[in-house]
Order: C-alpha cells, then sequence, then structure tokens
C-alpha cells in the first residue's frame, strides 16, 4: 500500500526567508560599529556604587549584542535546513516515476 505526501515547499521556503529576515535583524546593521551602554561614568552620580552601575549595564550591553548574534547563526542554520529540505522534497517528487520504487 502507498500513501501520498503533499509538501507545500513553496510554503517551507517563505519560513525559511522569515528566518533570514530574523536573522539580519538579531546581527543588527552589520556595520562593524561597536555597541555601547548610553549611560557615561557620571550618569548616576559620582558615587562608586553609580559607577559600579554604569560598569554593569556596559558588561550586559556587550552580553546581549554577542548572544543576539549567536542566535542569528542559529537561525541562519535553521533556514538553510528548511531550503535544503523543500529542495529535498522538490527533488523526490521529480524523481518519482522515473523507475522502479
Amino acid at each position: 500500500m502507498t500513501t501520498d505526501l503533499t509538501v507545500d515547499t513553496a510554503l517551507i521556503r517563505r519560513a525559511a526567508a522569515m528566518l533570514d529576515d530574523a536573522a539580519h535583524a538579531y546581527r543588527g546593521q552589520d556595520s562593524g560599529e561597536v555597541l555601547r551602554c548610553p549611560l557615561t561614568d557620571t550618569s548616576l552620580g559620582s558615587s562608586a556604587a553609580g559607577r559600579e552601575v554604569v560598569d554593569a549595564a556596559a558588561r550586559r550591553v556587550i552580553e546581549a549584542v554577542d548572544g543576539a548574534r549567536a542566535l542569528a547563526l542559529r537561525v541562519e542554520a535553521a533556514a538553510e535546513k528548511l531550503r535544503s529540505s523543500a529542495q529535498g522534497f522538490d527533488d523526490t517528487e521529480g524523481s518519482v516515476g522515473r523507475g522502479p520504487r
């Protein structure tokens, strides 16, 4: 007994394109500009506690940017896997009926 499977590869490719858009957003502007915390050493006053808060915020900005870029790489990989899957389905559909099953 055989069963036909219908796969909407155009929809899979649209999903991959959406992931590409998301990856682009996670990467940011790709201008090479280093994002910095908008706070300055004196934004929260001249106390040691204020400076420590500014330093901690600056570290978190760097971590957030690095995390977003790492996420962009994972999202790009997922998009490529979707495109490969769609191509595989298209290739399989094109080869059905061309020889023994």
